[in-house]
């Protein structure tokens, strides 16, 4: 049976990214923020400096801050396509 009914063909190819990223389970969010948390942990467990609550704090807000950025480009994008 087909899945065509499954997708909007409206999306476009952005849904084939979307779909193709979390194929395997892991979407490339997920990944990014495995890469924070575990910089951050390697970083920690490496340099004293690094052990302050002010550095989980300040990764927090800057990793919130990148993602609110990329949705808004993201978005702009989309509109500028017409998507």
């Amino acid at each position: 049976m087909p899945c065509s009914h499954i997708v909007d063909p409206d999306l476009g190819q952005p849904a084939a990214g979307v779909f193709a990223a979390t194929a395997h389970g892991v979407s490339l969010r997920q990944l990014r923020m495995a890469f924070v948390l575990g910089g951050g942990l390697a970083l920690s467990a490496l340099l004293p400096l690094f052990q302050e609550a002010v550095f989980w704090g300040w990764l927090l807000v800057f990793y919130l801050f990148t993602l609110a950025l990329e949705v808004v480009l993201l978005q702009k994008t989309r509109q500028e396509q017409g998507v």
